[in-house]
C-alpha cells in the first residue's frame, strides 16, 4: 500500500494520534460503529482450543483490545513528553512492535504449553 499510497502511513498516525477533541470524537464513533462487526470476522477462525484450561477467550480479546488501545497512548504520551506538543505524530511501527510484546505475553500465559 505504501508504494500505491505513499502518504497512508502519515494519514493513519494522523488518525489515531490526532489531538483535536472535534476530529477524535468523529474517529471514535466510526470506530465504535464498525468495532463489533470488525471484531466478528477477525475471531471468527479463532482456535478456542488453544486457550488453557479455565481460560475465557473473551476476555483474552478485550485485553488484546485493552492492550492495543494502551499501546497508542503509551507511545503517545511518551513523545508527548519528549516533544512537549499535542500536534506529534509518532512512530506508528513503535505502536505495533509494543502491542506484539503484548500479544507474545498473552499467548505464553493464556494457551495451552503445546500452542506455545
Amino acid at each position: 500500500i505504501g508504494n500505491i499510497h505513499p502518504f497512508m502511513n502519515q494519514f493513519m498516525k494522523k488518525t489515531v494520534f490526532d489531538s483535536s477533541t472535534e476530529i477524535r470524537e468523529l474517529i471514535s464513533e466510526v470506530n465504535n460503529k464498525y468495532t463489533r462487526e470488525r471484531a466478528m470476522l477477525f475471531f471468527q477462525g479463532l482456535d478456542y482450543s488453544k486457550f488453557k484450561e479455565g481460560v475465557d477467550p473473551m476476555m483474552v480479546i478485550q485485553l488484546l483490545t485493552w492492550a492495543a488501545e494502551g499501546s497508542a497512548n503509551q507511545v503517545l504520551q511518551k513523545e508527548m513528553m519528549v516533544i512537549g506538543s499535542n500536534q506529534i505524530s509518532p512512530d506508528f511501527n513503535e505502536v505495533i512492535q509494543l502491542y506484539l510484546t503484548y500479544v507474545e505475553m498473552f499467548r505464553k500465559n493464556f494457551y495451552k504449553e503445546e500452542y506455545i
